[in-house]
């Protein structure tokens, strides 16, 4: 039981991490995904 519980605390800790990061590069990553997919569309 510990040791899933530690698993589940990581995987959350990880998600708020990432949720953190994602807001601030949210936009930049946007921009950035939507540049590739254009790019890609106009070849």
């Amino acid at each position: 039981m510990d040791a899933s519980c530690t698993i589940q605390d990581d995987i959350h800790g990880v998600r708020l991490v990432y949720k953190y990061v994602s807001r601030i590069l949210g936009t930049y990553q946007t921009n950035l995904t939507f540049g590739v997919f254009f790019y890609e569309i106009k070849l």
